[in-house]
């Protein structure tokens, strides 16, 4: 397994230690969200020690967004601030981001944000700090996570303990927070490379590709954004209890076959890799060829996470992962 590739580091005490100013491209996809945009961008543009190349693209709103998307960000265009704002149809959540990622090119270092954070000013100059070493090969940074209410209350802090980062973990269940994301131009050209891949969300296609290159993830214990919780977010976290079982229920029968991991797997060993080892293509094998008991048994069998472990297992033994 991959696992050795995770690196767990805490910048919170770290000096930032930044030779020159880098670019980052900074990968938002919005649909009606209006509400909180102009706040976001303004976190985005108060960014130290770089310079930003803010890339938005919006899903087919009916509301404000793509107005006040411009509007704000146009107040602040000068040397270290850019931005491309453009509209298209609803690809939905998973469609838009991957066009963006997928369409990105240009900059030193690359980030995920979302429509309704809020960033402190040295969240993506910490990343860059951390980053920097990786000159010539790819690599990947994430970090630990603030949930906040609609207010920015702070609510709690994921530190995703026991995380694995690993191509089994990865088909099991993504941890990791796109929001927190950030990785370098080495691995943003395999992304380029490898093109479209079947996966379930454009932060697993980064942390996957990460994996396929040898790409070592550097996993911050401390947290620069308070990330929204609403009960309208797509994410599991808002909502109710009941919201919560039914994602949890969902990800066992895999309603609407949402996540086709043989499909997945099939893919993923037809491409190039500098990491996959033996117990990594043996695990893949045993996924495309949907061979319960073997992988059921299979030792790389985790994600770190004792309920996504046992959610695959249940998801398995009903046929449905």
């Amino acid at each position: 397994m991959n696992n050795t590739l995770l690196k767990r580091i805490d910048t919170s005490h770290q000096q930032i230690i930044i030779k020159e100013i880098p670019n980052v491209n900074v990968l938002m996809s919005t649909y009606n969200g209006s509400k909180f945009l102009s706040k976001q961008i303004e976190s985005i543009v108060a960014q130290c020690e770089v310079s930003i190349s803010l890339t938005i693209r919006d899903d087919g709103s009916n509301d404000r967004t793509p107005y006040l998307a411009k509007k704000v960000s146009g107040r602040y265009r000068d040397k270290n601030f850019t931005y491309n704002i453009s509209c298209g149809a609803n690809l939905g959540f998973l469609g838009s981001f991957e066009k963006l990622l997928l369409d990105a090119e240009g900059s030193e270092y690359y980030a995920f944000s979302d429509q309704d954070d809020l960033w402190e000013p040295c969240k993506l100059a910490k990343a860059v700090a951390a980053l920097q070493p990786y000159t010539d090969e790819p690599a990947l940074y994430a970090s630990s996570v603030s949930i906040a209410d609609e207010k920015l209350q702070p609510l709690s802090k994921n530190v995703f303990p026991g995380l694995q980062y690993t191509i089994p973990a990865e088909f099991i269940r993504h941890r990791l927070a796109g929001h927190t994301m950030v990785w370098n131009e080495e691995l943003q050209k395999r992304i380029r490379q490898y093109g479209a891949i079947p996966v379930w969300s454009h932060d697993q296609h980064v942390a996957l590709v990460g994996l396929l290159t040898g790409a070592p993830l550097l996993m911050d214990t401390a947290s620069y954004v308070k990330h929204r919780r609403l009960n309208t977010s797509l994410t599991p976290g808002g909502g109710s209890a009941f919201k919560r079982l039914k994602h949890e229920w969902d990800l066992v029968i895999n309603r609407g076959n949402k996540f086709n991991r043989p499909k997945l797997a099939t893919r993923l060993l037809e491409l190039p890799s500098s990491s996959l080892g033996i117990e990594d293509r043996t695990f893949l094998n045993l996924v495309s060829s949907e061979k319960r008991i073997p992988l059921l048994f299979n030792p790389s069998l985790s994600c770190g996470f004792i309920v996504g472990d046992l959610e695959a297992k249940l998801s398995i033994l009903l046929g449905r992962f």
